[in-house]
């Protein structure tokens, strides 16, 4: 529950659904969730009806998902605020995160024939530098990537892997920042032992 004693009274209030304390809170989400509208707009519907349950959920005693400090300093506002972002924030992730396909049973797709043997070169050897970047980082690192390009939410990783929501993306952010630059040195072709101290 929120520490002010008004916080507390508006919250109670709003788990009855009296009127007053209902557009209190619903104002609230609308003034958070104003700067995504424009970017959730074909999905809006279900973003508020889902930020609503969120901060319901979160109002009746639940804490933030992801949020590891506990809430018992917060205001109520904040909380809305916080729950609505976060709703919000989840729903524009999921949209940029790729969908896979199953490729069984498709046709097999031939290279363009206007495809120079240059690029395809090109590409053999991107692959190649892949495959070589990936063999150097971390097990930790790879396993990450796996399942997040397997379309796992950051969310359901932090559970999976029991730190927080922002702890894991500064993770997966230095495994992103070491692949740059395992990338760039192996780009470079300056050896390995000069770099990696061994």
């Amino acid at each position: 529950m929120p520490a002010s004693p008004s916080d507390s009274r508006l919250v109670d209030a709003y788990l009855r659904g009296e009127a007053a304390a209902t557009r209190t809170v619903e104002s609230w989400i609308a003034e958070a969730a104003s700067a995504f509208r424009g970017d959730l707009r074909d999905a809006w519907a279900d973003v508020e009806l889902e930020a609503r349950r969120e901060v319901l959920r979160v109002l009746g005693g639940e804490r933030l998902r992801g949020d590891e400090r506990p809430r018992a300093d917060a205001g109520a506002r904040t909380l809305v605020w916080r729950a609505t972002c976060h709703t919000c924030l989840d729903h524009l992730r999921a949209r940029r995160r790729r969908r896979w396909t199953d490729l069984e049973g498709l046709p097999e797709l031939a290279a363009p024939d206007d495809q120079s043997p240059a690029r395809r070169a090109e590409e053999r050897d991107d692959r190649a530098l892949l495959l070589r970047v990936l063999a150097r980082m971390p097990a930790e690192c790879r396993q990450l990537w796996g399942w997040i390009l397997g379309g796992a939410s950051y969310r359901d990783l932090a559970e999976l892997v029991g730190v927080g929501e922002g702890n894991l993306r500064a993770r997966v952010l230095r495994c992103r920042q070491s692949a740059v630059a395992v990338r760039d040195q192996l780009r470079s072709g300056t050896p390995e032992s000069e770099w990696t101290g061994r």
